[in-house]
């Protein structure tokens, strides 16, 4: 048994009170004489001992009342073996009510999120009406910075609806810890109310402070199927008007039961443009592919929609994407000739062709066009590498053909880790190709043959430059010459790819620019050059929302819209590694396409969705999650489960152990009551 107040047992010194007084009792007795001695003399004696039996209970009950009394305002209490830390004072109380998407689960007692709010609200009545009160939601609101009174608390609760927002473990407990530590309380208490979905609990759980007394209040929902479109992507990234476009779209059945039939259905600007149908194991995940067409160039709105109950917010997937009516190429040409480039790009409709000299370039536009080829340029300067880098970030691809006359020092610089070597002259025939690699998809009929009588004959290579490439870079070889030496690598670069040749492309770099391999491959790398945008972003996952156009300056102009739903906000702009960017600061909470406005133009479109994290319904159960959260953990988190007895008694239990304040009361007014009788009727 231990104390609340330990101090108050000091009062037992009380108890020599009446012990004093009783001993120090000297009452006189008046002496009276009769006739019959022998007969009062026994009388006598039988009534002092009934006098003194009397007196001994009466003092035995006084000194019980007072001890009860005292160990009453003691409060002694027997743990609960929870381990729980209780202090004097008040207490302060923070609450999280897990109010995402996934709480719309049906549970035994309505919808999870109905079931968190009136375990919430018996978590307020467990404590006092003059304790402080937190309420935090996935939304992270400002004024979860606040406490409450437990009334406030309880009016505030019932406002609470479903967010698209996910929190992982980690981010609510820390959030908890800090509004904590900033009252004044001396017991600090966490309570999280959540169904803990798995997904929730993926990174190492955070260590409580060993000041907080943290509580997980598991929710657990009926098994419910939930199929819901995981993400999309276009098979090729080149779209072009009245051509094939093959979107492909990864579905997951999160259910317990294989799902057959289920229909895909695909919109592009509200018309329905594909119709597809999937089966999909228990789960597992299947990839469906929708082939479709547009017929006019510009921004697109796509919508993919399936129908699925009772969860239904990761039933729709919204994406944008960028179809144009050509594919623009802008050559900068220093010392090599760029005739092969006209003659091939700009007599065909397809392509939109532009070339300048190396000292003539216009870096503000750079970042119209879709490929870009440094033809010959000898010297890459500092302020090209900026524009350069700035451009691959906007998923562009540059083509870069060294002069015979290089300036080594400066295309290392931008091309590190690679390195170009001193320039080797053997004449060398190009030897192998990379028939696995995007770039020669659809180029040949069946796959020639680089050994043998019937050799496909390949081009001589005059003058080349060797390349240290490290084994950490991402480089991929495309062509190799005979003896092994790279002639054209891709290398990944921010959002887009840089293709290097080892040669000039030239006839002081071999004959491969007259060869029948050069039409194929230059029309190629233009074409994956050609990104058309088909992309979308996750509400309230990312502060910044990077866009792959320009956004001009002066916010004044600048609108996000969405015309289905009225909304209109001024966004922040800005410019963050080398991209233009939204800062939407939370204010979107609804899943659509969003239109960015300069004054009355479309700048471009925006495609956001509901977390799909959300959509893992998976749950852990109490044993597994107890393991999970305490795995690593010095300080342990306590469950609390209603299964036994009322989540209000389980609190008190765990934060206030047995207490017997009131039993002491009770004997107390027994000891009194006893003392009163004894006195009135025992004469």
């Amino acid at each position: 048994m231990q104390f609340v107040y330990p101090f108050f047992l000091f009062g037992l010194f009380a108890l020599a009170i009446p012990v004093l007084i009783h001993l120090f009792n000297l009452r006189r007795y008046r002496r009276v004489y009769f006739s019959n001695v022998r007969y009062l003399k026994m009388i006598r004696q039988e009534t002092r001992k009934q006098s003194q039996l009397r007196h001994l209970l009466v003092l035995i009950a006084r000194m019980l009342a007072i001890a009860s009394i005292v160990m009453a305002f003691a409060q002694p209490y027997i743990p609960s073996g929870d381990d729980v830390r209780i202090k004097q004072g008040s207490n302060a109380i923070s609450i999280y009510v897990d109010n995402s998407f996934s709480m719309q689960a049906s549970s035994d007692a309505g919808s999870l999120l109905d079931n968190a709010l009136r375990k919430a609200s018996e978590i307020a009545m467990a404590y006092n009406a003059t304790d402080e009160f937190s309420l935090i939601t996935n939304d992270f609101a400002p004024a979860s910075n606040r406490f409450y009174t437990r009334q406030d608390f309880l009016d505030v609760l019932d406002d609470i609806s479903f967010a698209p927002v996910f929190r992982s473990f980690n981010d609510i407990l820390q959030r908890q810890q800090e509004i904590l530590k900033s009252s004044g309380s001396g017991n600090l208490n966490a309570f999280l109310v959540s169904d803990f979905q798995l997904g929730m609990l993926e990174t190492k759980t955070l260590a409580p402070d060993s000041n907080i007394n943290v509580f997980v209040v598991p929710l657990f929902a009926k098994k419910s199927q939930n199929v819901y479109i995981d993400s999309c992507w276009f098979e090729s990234p080149a779209l072009q008007v009245n051509q094939p476009l093959n979107l492909m779209v990864s579905l997951v059945n999160g259910s317990d039961n294989k799902l057959e039939k289920i229909p895909l259905k695909l919109e592009v600007d509200g018309i329905q443009r594909a119709l597809a149908s999937f089966d999909v194991e228990s789960g597992e995940h299947t990839l469906v592919r929708m082939t479709f067409s547009v017929n006019t160039p510009g921004w697109k709105k796509g919508l993919l929609r399936i129908t699925d109950y009772p969860v239904i917010y990761d039933d729709e997937l919204f994406f944008g994407f960028m179809v144009n009516d050509h594919v623009s190429v802008y050559s900068i040409n220093g010392d090599e000739p760029g005739d092969h480039f006209r003659n091939l790009f700009g007599e065909d409709s397809l392509f939109l062709f532009r070339e300048t000299d190396a000292g003539n370039v216009d870096y503000s536009g750079m970042g119209e066009y879709n490929l870009i080829i440094l033809n010959g340029v000898q010297t890459i300067g500092s302020g090209m590498a900026v524009e350069l880098n700035r451009i691959l970030e906007q998923n562009r691809s540059l083509l870069i053909i060294p002069s015979e006359k290089v300036d080594r020092e400066s295309y290392n610089e931008f091309l590190k880790p690679i390195a170009l070597l001193a320039a080797d002259t053997a004449l060398l025939p190009l030897g192998w190709l990379n028939l696995n690699a995007p770039l020669f998809e659809d180029v040949f009929e069946e796959s020639p043959l680089f050994e043998g009588n019937s050799r496909l004959e390949m081009p001589i290579i005059k003058h080349h430059f060797p390349l240290d490439m490290p084994a950490t870079s991402n480089t991929e070889v495309l062509m190799k010459m005979f003896n092994d030496d790279p002639f054209l690598v891709q290398i990944p670069a921010g959002k887009g790819n840089v293709f290097l040749f080892t040669a000039p492309v030239s006839e002081r770099g071999g004959d491969f620019y007259r060869h029948a391999l050069f039409v194929p491959v230059m029309l190629r790398m233009a074409m994956m050059s050609f990104i058309g945008y088909g992309d979308y972003d996750v509400i309230n996952r990312d502060e910044l929302i990077f866009t792959p156009f320009s956004i001009p300056p002066g916010r004044e102009n600048i609108h996000l819209k969405n015309v289905d739903n009225g909304f209109d906000v001024i966004p922040e702009t800005g410019f963050a590694q080398r991209r233009p960017y939204l800062n939407l600061h939370g204010n979107i909470s609804e899943a659509g396409h969003y239109d960015l406005y300069s004054g009355n133009s479309v700048l471009g479109s925006i495609a956001l969705n509901y977390d799909r994290r959300e959509s893992q319904l998976g749950q852990p159960g109490e044993d597994d999650l107890m393991e999970r959260l305490n795995s690593g953990v010095d300080s342990d988190f306590k469950l609390l489960s209603d299964q036994n007895k009322p989540l209000s008694v389980a609190i008190r239990d765990m934060n206030e152990g047995k207490r017997l304040w009131k039993l002491f009361i009770i004997f107390a007014l027994v000891f009194l009551a006893s003392e009163v009788l004894m006195l009135r009727f025992w004469k």
